[in-house]
């Protein structure tokens, strides 16, 4: 960005020298200020010392001291144009940034063209905000051709208002290379130099210098060294510049003591290999085979105009021989710099009591120094402090003008003007003061009783100011005001909302009163009066938004109701007028009193009637508050599993969005509460609900306000088993069923069980609570039947399978074989037990008919197929 910025910058130098007008956007036409700031100037060499004895062929600098008056106003764009003496030409036209110690760049300096003697400075926007601005900038000269060495001349350099003349003593030039008679040709020299073209523009001419590396046995001058075959050159330019094609030159040289002497005419030469990316190239010299070196010449186009510093590498070889060299040259174009102060301005915009106003807008001018007036920002903004300032401006007049006035306050009509005469923030003393927005009642009042026919009319009246429904002044109107009033310097808001101004007027005997805007007409008929109504509302602007949007009052006469109720709204600003009333009744005055008939939920009202003229009924509503309560319930089997956390936190939240959090614990019988919770803001009637942060192994339920918990305790089931050990019952003691009992930390647990062979003598209870106060029960089952003649035995280690095994041992039994003979055989009741049932014995003669009906169908079919095939 910075490249391109003062790329545009040297284009607009070079336009700058073409006549015509340049006019900018503000239609500010370009100015060139010449020498005008010129303060000093002085010739000084390299180092920046002065001197007076240059040798005529040498470069040497120009410095300029230079200082913008505080009085003139310079703009961006705007140039001074410093013209050499004609014996100074220019040496090259590189750009030069004036910059100060903050590295901002004040302005741009280039000479036109190199060998000229014009040098330009373009300022940037810099001298806009900048005052004191001073500098210098030095660039880089030489004799013209005009001057010649020997004798002592003056250079008369014009500067603002004067002259300052330079005597300077141009003396013999150096002297250049070449053989001294009385040093000897030397050998093996290979080296790279260059500089900076002054014929054409950003151009750069590089020169490598060949010298063999050894000389002939009987060399005869100049033919001094021995031949290089196969010769080479490889060159690799550095960055920012190219190969101008064509350009490359060679010729004949020798070396001596002090440099390279060349001899003979450059002569073109090809380039080969030419790679414009990597910016590398090679030139063939072949066979140096003449007893003499070479010097080999070409010219590079700069390509980028902001790069200083150029570098250039070359290597030579050939046959048994290779050298290389580089070189690195500097653009000395010169050197510049600056500096400038910048100023600002801070000022307190408040009221006529000292409160700092914030929101006030103003605009930003400056006057220059012909007397225009000039905008230099808009929309300055005055802080919650109260506080307008700007920073980045000249010294000056300035005005602020204000463009919005904060709200109830009236906008200034002139200008707040201040001068800017020192760097830094210009705390303004005097401040900015707005006075408040005010507004005015007045009326007059009509008389409509035939010019007083019966001397009723009053010497005064009293006429109210009421401040939105309050009464803030009187005032009484005679004759002597022509019958006319008014209110004045009444401030137009009051907390940021207009006010609402009304009047009424205190009752006057015999006569009504009709309220016409701002004007008052009393009208006198025997008998007649008015009464006026005014409803106000004190509930802080309705901040729970109860207030109704009408309301109803009626009029009663010695407490008869009179006509028909009447809704007052604030389209009606909550009044009301009843006119034409009998002002008597039978002779006696009627009392006349007003009702609020509307039920107005949340208000209390009281009505102040002592002027029937003007009843003020008020509405009281303080706003409301609310609580919210609830219970916390655990359903954990009264924390069976020791679970149950010491303390929760339930969450309040308020329209969704957190308000409050609460610990409850058993301390506080699990019962929370929030209380003086506003039930209502602006207007709308907050919603409250609740949350419980989350309780581990813990499912949560909020039924309205109270929360429910539960967990669901471990659970487990127990088996038991009856196992007979008795022989397969051999014995015939085993009873058709048991009963057992199942304890837990051996306490009955429910019934007792029948266990039987339907339920194969088994039996699971489910659903067993796995622990009780947070212990693990444990569980165990007994047997409660007594069983004569069996032994018990319980294995219970397994409370999924317990198991009981009731154990008999059966008696022996005799077999028939082991009788003697004749001896009867004995059968015992339990061994006849054994023998098959009826049931069996008809199962088995069944069997034995099928069979023999199976053997008779076959014999049957294979009968007929036998005859069949016979057939």
């Amino acid at each position: 960005m910075k490249k391109m910025l003062r790329f545009v910058m040297v284009l607009f130098i070079v336009a700058s020298q073409i006549p015509f007008s340049v006019v900018f956007a503000e239609t500010k036409p370009l100015i060139s200020y010449g020498n005008q700031f010129i303060t000093n100037v002085k010739i000084v060499d390299k180092n920046g010392n002065e001197t007076s004895n240059i040798p005529i062929n040498s470069n040497f600098k120009v410095r300029y001291d230079w200082s913008i008056p505080n009085d003139i106003d310079v703009y961006e764009g705007d140039q001074m144009e410093i013209i050499l003496p004609s014996e100074l030409q220019t040496i090259q036209n590189t750009v030069l940034e004036f910059k100060d110690s903050a590295g901002n760049i004040i302005a741009y300096g280039q000479a036109t063209s190199s060998g000229g003697n014009n040098f330009v400075v373009t300022f940037t926007d810099y001298v806009e905000t900048h005052s004191n601005i001073n500098g210098f900038f030095e660039f880089y000269v030489e004799f013209s051709t005009q001057v010649k060495p020997g004798e002592v001349i003056d250079i008369v350099f014009d500067i603002s208002g004067a002259t300052v003349t330079i005597p300077v003593t141009p003396e013999e030039p150096d002297p250049g290379p070449g053989p001294d008679p009385e040093s000897k040709p030397e050998e093996d020299k290979f080296y790279k130099s260059g500089y900076f073209e002054m014929d054409g523009p950003g151009t750069l001419s590089w020169f490598v210098n060949i010298i063999p590396p050894k000389f002939q046995e009987n060399p005869v001058f100049p033919n001094l060294y021995e031949p290089l075959n196969n010769v080479t050159l490889f060159d690799e330019l550095g960055n920012g510049q190219e190969l101008i094609k064509g350009t490359v030159q060679v010729r004949r040289a020798y070396g001596w003591t002090g440099g390279v002497v060349s001899t003979g005419e450059w002569e073109d030469f090809p380039v080969t290999n030419y790679d414009i990316a990597k910016g590398t190239f090679e030139v063939e010299l072949g066979n140096m085979d003449d007893g003499l070196g070479r010097q080999v010449k070409y010219i590079t186009q700069i390509t980028d105009p902001y790069q200083e510093v150029f570098d250039n590498k070359v290597t030579a070889t050939a046959e048994s021989y290779e050298r290389e060299s580089s070189k690195t040259i500097k653009s000395e174009g010169g050197s510049a710099g600056g500096s400038g102060t910048v100023a600002g301005f801070s000022v307190i915009k408040q009221d006529g009591e000292g409160k700092p106003l914030k929101d006030a807008v103003f605009d930003l001018y400056r006057y220059s120094n012909t007397g225009e007036r000039m905008l230099v920002v808009k929309d300055l903004v005055s802080n919650s402090e109260g506080e307008v300032s700007y920073t980045g401006l000249k010294f000056g007049k300035y005005e602020l003008v204000e463009t919005k006035a904060p709200l109830g306050f009236v906008l200034l009509e002139t200008p707040y003007e201040f001068n800017i005469i020192k760097s830094g923030i210009n705390q303004l003393e005097v401040p900015i003061v707005n006075k408040k927005e005010i507004t005015e009642i007045k009326g007059t009042k009509t008389w409509e009783d035939k010019d007083n026919q019966d001397g009723k009319r009053p010497e005064k009246i009293t006429v109210n100011l009421l401040s939105n429904g309050a009464l803030k002044e009187s005032k009484e109107v005679t004759a002597t005001d022509n019958w006319a009033y008014s209110f004045i310097n009444l401030p137009k808001y009051e907390e940021g909302e207009e006010v609402v101004y009304t009047i009424t007027e205190n009752a006057v005997p015999d006569y009504t009163t009709e309220i016409n805007g701002s004007n008052l007409i009393n009208r006198y008929t025997p008998g007649k009066t008015s009464v006026t109504v005014t409803k106000v509302w004190d509930d802080n602007n309705d901040q729970d938004g109860l207030r109704p949007s009408s309301i109803k009052v009626q009029l009663y006469g010695d407490g008869k109701a009179i006509g028909n109720e009447v809704e007052l709204t604030s389209t009606s600003k909550w009044t009301h007028t009843w006119r034409e009333l009998d002002e008597k009744a039978n002779g006696k005055a009627i009392e006349y009193t007003v009702k609020e008939i509307s039920k107005v939920d949340g208000y209390t009202t009281v009505i102040e009637d002592k002027d029937k003229s003007n009843i003020i009924i008020t509405n009281s509503h303080t706003p409301g508050n609310t609580e919210i309560k609830g219970t916390k319930i655990w359903e954990d089997k009264d924390n069976q599993d020791g679970k149950r956390p010491e303390k929760i936190t339930v969450n309040l939240l308020a329209n969704g969005v957190l308000k409050e959090s609460k610990e409850v614990s058993a301390a506080d019988n699990w019962a929370y509460s929030f209380t003086n919770l506003p039930k209502y803001e602006e207007g709308e009637e907050v919603v409250y609900t609740i949350t419980e942060n989350a309780v581990p192994d813990y499912t949560t339920e909020i039924n309205g306000n109270n929360l429910i918990n539960r967990y669901a305790p471990g659970k487990t089931s127990v088996t038991v088993t009856k196992v007979w050990n008795d022989n397969n019952d051999q014995d015939g003691l085993r009873p058709s069923s048991i009963k057992v009992q199942l304890y837990g930390d051996g306490k009955a647990i429910g019934k007792e069980v029948e266990l039987t062979s339907t339920s194969k003598w088994t039996h699971t209870w489910r659903e067993l609570d796995e622990k009780v106060n947070g212990k693990a029960l444990d569980y165990t089952v007994k047997e409660i039947s007594k069983v004569a003649g069996y032994t018990t035995v319980i294995e219970d280690k397994d409370k999924s399978n317990i198991i009981i095994t009731n154990s008999h041992m059966p008696n022996k039994v005799e077999s028939a074989t082991s009788k003697k003979k004749g001896e009867k055989l004995n059968i015992s009741s339990n061994e006849k037990r054994l023998l098959p049932k009826t049931g069996e014995q008809i199962t088995s003669s069944i069997a034995t008919l099928g069979g023999i009906l199976v053997i008779i169908s076959l014999f049957v079919f294979s009968l007929k197929k036998n005859l069949k095939n016979k057939s």
